[in-house]
């Protein structure tokens, strides 16, 4: 599930921000926050390996890249790099995306522009 860390951080501030990383944020996120819900990830895959709830973009060091698991479909196991994920999107709709297209040339993770991985 995608935290929104990049909108809570920038527009709730970093009190709040330090709530949700603990997990303790009551705060939502309102629809009209999100300004291309086409092309903005609400729900996506994991991998096996992560604990994560939902995805902190602003973990350090880009870590939350390990989180993701962006080529669960469609991969030999001697590829790694390839296939795809799924994702629903806050418009409602389902995309499949070719591994690395989630975050690469844009985050679609994020909901604000500015955030780079």
């Amino acid at each position: 599930m995608n935290g929104f860390a990049d909108y809570i951080k920038t527009e709730l501030g970093e009190e709040k921000y330090a709530l949700f990383k603990k997990g303790l944020l009551t705060a939502g996120l309102n629809e009209a926050a999100v300004p291309n819900p086409s092309q903005t990830i609400v729900f996506g895959e994991k991998t096996t390996e992560s604990n994560a709830w939902w995805l902190d973009l602003l973990k350090p060091n880009g870590a939350y890249l390990d989180d993701l698991a962006e080529s669960r479909h469609g991969n030999p196991k001697s590829l790694p790099r390839i296939g795809f994920s799924n994702a629903a999107m806050a418009d409602g709709s389902v995309a499949s995306l070719p591994f690395g297209k989630s975050t690469c040339p844009e985050n679609i993770w994020a909901v604000l522009a500015a955030v780079a991985h």
